[in-house]
């Protein structure tokens, strides 16, 4: 792609109007202005990180007697 307005003609299969949501690979682009042929104005977010998830094993207690 060239433009990043073509980039989200292309994944959304038409040129999107404004107030369309784009979502791709954990960022959200809001078109805020467009026209008929093109879009003019967007506004990216990027998707907060999520908290990484800790596991912890921990072997059984040995058994006293």
């Amino acid at each position: 792609y060239e433009t990043l307005g073509g980039f989200l003609t292309a994944t959304a299969g038409r040129v999107p109007p404004s107030g369309s949501l784009v979502v791709w690979g954990g960022l959200t682009f809001t078109v805020k202005a467009a026209d008929e042929r093109r879009v003019l104005k967007v506004e990216v977010a990027r998707k907060p990180a999520e908290k990484p998830t800790v596991l912890v094993s921990t072997p059984p207690a040995p058994k006293v007697h």
